[in-house]
Order: structure tokens, then sequence, then C-alpha cells
């Protein structure tokens, strides 16, 4: 019986592990569809220079965010 016990107990805290990390993987396809449907949108040269230009913000001390910003949304 103890066994018993100790099996479901075990099994619970798997489903409750496998449940957050199937969560995790959901959300972060969602994340990612949603970060690249910009891209579908723009024309290629477009999403050349979109790609530079994000890339470009997220280096350290690249370039100023508000100026990314601004060219991003010139």
């Amino acid at each position: 019986m103890a066994d018993d016990d100790t099996l479901k107990k075990q099994l619970e805290r798997l489903k409750h592990a496998y449940g957050l990390e199937y969560e995790m993987i959901r959300v972060t396809g969602a994340f990612e569809h949603a970060a690249l449907r910009p891209l579908f949108i723009l024309n290629g040269g477009a999403l050349i220079v979109y790609l530079g230009l994000y890339g470009a913000l997220h280096k350290e001390n690249a370039i100023d965010f508000a100026v990314g910003q601004f060219a991003a949304y010139a």
C-alpha cells in the first residue's frame, strides 16, 4: 500500500512537470509565430533591413534603442 501511494505521488509530480514543459513549449511557439508575422508582410529588401536593424538593436551598446525605434517606425 505504501508503495502505491508513493508511486501515485511520483506520477502526479511527473504529470505536473510535463504539463509545465508542454505549456512552455506551446507559449514559446506562439511568441515566435507572433514575432515573425511582420516579416512575412514586408517585401524582401525591407526584410533584410528589418533583420539587420533588429540584430543591431540587440547588441550591447551598439545603437540607442530610441533611435532604433524611430528608424523602425520610419
